[in-house]
């Protein structure tokens, strides 16, 4: 019969019968695309939340393992860290700036550029630039230290002579002050600097007090604490002196005041020997001083000297409790405006744009700043400020800092690469032992399990993935129950299909065709909803970390290997249901009816 020969029958038929009944198949069709797209779903969410999860953690720690101090950082501990194959310091503060009548605070970052580039992931959307560029602008070229004295060996104690004229014969004695001399008005500390950039901060104190030493110089000294074999040679930074003159009587106040005096004979203790070295006279022409107050100067003077033959002369104009410091003069000034690459609130904030320069406050110092560049997110830093955050370079901004102020300012905080097949933990704890000074140690393999211990991120995991395997339960039994009961409703049909000469395999053969275009028309509806979904609600799922949002965004993710998982999954049990359905139809003698159309 020309039925039997016809190839294209069966499948011409099982659309036939799948268009007579559109409201059915819909049904189905419906369902299987339900149970797809919740499959895609599920594992675009489980790809995206476990990317995020990963950069996030990246994002807070910034490398594997960061270490924060309340203090500073002492580099050369860290240095020596055992199983760390690269690190970097960072400095972190927090700074303001004037916006009209009020302040607006934000958070600053001091990096290395070179150096914290390696330790850092970034992704194309952290700024309109690429991340090299703008860490190129914040290169400072001419970042270089101040330039110290060094001091010999190990020094155990530090000391330098000061004179000053007694009362009767300063002309700039003009009431009853508190002490019988300037030497009793003035406080001194020295300012050190380490091998590794670090610097310290030495009071020193008068060896004797009360009366004035008949030659007219006294000697102030302090004690160096003892620090790593790799931290020496020492140098002196800087030598300050403060204003300390204070009325006499029940009203005392602390006053300005007009000093005259005369800095001589820097020396050190040697911590191991004990010998007592001068590690400057003064005296070297070449050495040039100047003070950080314009209304102070510094010279030789060859008048009084304590050895030798010459000083270092100090008019100084001080206001009450006024400081001022004396170092050497570099030998290259550095740019007068620092680098920053700020957020986009910051910039919003101030209405400024790249390349203004503006006046900003960090450690209660003015500095003056010029915006090289913008960014949407950088590593470790949030917007938990009013007016975001910047970042600038990290010696400059300290060398900048310390260059007006007595008080030390170092770097306080580290980023570290472990070695392969080595626990950042481990490294964390090794640290922490090592260097006491350490407030808190983020691992990013911690931050990534506490992110994904989130109960927002294991609920909605649980209930897409719940809600895909019951929805696919739904299909498998909706398909199998409208295969069987579709067949058996259709049994006069078959026979007079059967009658015109159709066999009984291009009848079965319809019915399974019948049902495989309904499986592939949900699986590829499915599909393409699912990827939409996924594009549409994984952006925006209000997963929080603590009060933040999720910094950086989520970005929807689709797991394809997954998704050709749950193909096979699909189709493989689709296909054992059909063959299920149609064993059972037929242990039903189904074709027993059929020989109806041969009789």
């Amino acid at each position: 019969a020309l039925t039997s020969r016809g190839r294209g029958l069966p499948a011409a038929l099982a659309m036939w019968q799948a268009s007579r009944n559109p409201a059915h198949v819909a049904r189905l069709v419906l369902l299987l695309t339900l149970a797809m797209s919740l499959g895609i779903l599920s594992t675009g969410i489980n790809a995206t939340l476990d990317t995020s999860e990963q950069e996030r953690a990246r994002y807070a720690a910034g490398s594997e393992v960061r270490l924060i101090s309340k203090r500073g950082m002492p580099v050369s501990e860290i240095s020596t860290l055992p199983d760390v194959t690269n690190w970097t310091s960072l400095w972190r503060a927090q700074g303001s700036v004037r916006v009209g009548r009020s302040y607006m605070r934000f958070d600053v970052l001091g990096i290395e550029p070179y150096a914290f580039a390696p330790l850092t992931r970034y992704r194309d959307d952290f700024s309109q630039r690429s991340m090299g560029e703008l860490l190129g602008d914040l290169v400072v070229d001419n970042a270089a230290a101040q330039p110290v004295i060094p001091l010999p060996g190990k020094p155990g104690r530090f000391g330098v002579w000061v004179f000053t004229v007694s009362d009767e014969h300063n002309p700039f004695d003009f009431g009853d002050l508190a002490g019988d001399s300037d030497l009793d008005r003035i406080g001194l500390e020295v300012k050190l600097r380490t091998a590794h950039n670090e610097l310290l901060t030495i009071e020193l104190l008068p060896e004797e007090t009360g009366g004035f030493p008949e030659d007219g110089w006294r000697y102030f000294s302090g004690d160096v604490p003892l620090l790593s074999e790799d931290s020496y040679p020492l140098g002196v930074h800087s030598l300050w002196v403060r204003n300390r003159a204070r009325t006499t009587g029940g009203f005392s106040r602390s006053v300005g005041r007009s000093f005259t005096l005369a800095v001589d004979e820097m020396t050190v203790v040697d911590a191991v020997t004990g010998e007592t070295a001068v590690a400057s006279d003064m005296e070297e022409l070449t050495q040039i001083w100047f003070l950080d107050n314009p209304n102070s100067s510094v010279g030789f003077n060859f008048l009084q000297r304590h050895s030798g033959t010459a000083s270092q002369r100090l008019l100084l104009n001080l206001a009450p409790i006024e400081q001022v410091g004396m170092r050497l003069v570099p030998e290259e000034v550095q740019q007068e405006a620092l680098p920053l690459v700020v957020s986009n609130s910051f910039l919003a904030a101030l209405e400024a744009q790249v390349g203004d320069e503006i006046n900003i406050v960090i450690e209660s110092q003015p500095v003056p700043a010029r915006i090289m560049g913008v960014v949407n997110y950088f590593p470790t830093m949030y917007e938990d400020q009013d007016a975001g955050y910047v970042i600038t370079n990290r010696d400059a901004t300290l060398n900048f800092l310390n260059s007006f102020s007595e008080r030390a300012v170092n770097v306080n905080e580290a980023l570290l690469e472990v070695a392969d097949g080595v626990a950042p933990e481990q490294v964390s704890a090794a640290a922490e032992t090592a260097v006491p000074v350490i407030s808190q140690a983020l691992e990013l393999e911690t931050i990534r399990k506490t992110i994904k211990a989130d109960p927002m991120a294991l609920g909605l995991r649980s209930v897409t993935y719940f809600g895909y395997v019951l929805t696919t339960t739904l299909s498998l039994v909706g398909f199998a129950t409208y295969f069987y009961m579709n067949a058996r409703q259709k049994e006069a049909l078959y026979g007079v299909l059967r009658s015109i000469g159709m066999s009984p395999r291009q009848l079965y053969g319809t019915l399974v065709l019948e049902q495989v275009v309904l499986i592939l028309a949900g699986l590829a509806i499915g599909t393409i909803l699912g990827v939409v979904l996924n594009q549409i609600t994984l952006p925006g799922l209000p997963i929080t970390f603590g009060d933040r949002p999720p910094t950086p965004p989520f970005i929807a993710r689709n797991d394809w290997l997954a998704v050709g998982r749950i193909y096979l999954t699909l189709t493989t049990a689709f296909f054992i249901t059909l063959g299920l359905a149609t064993m059972l139809l037929w242990r039903t003698k189904l074709h027993r009816v059929l020989r109806v159309g041969e009789e």
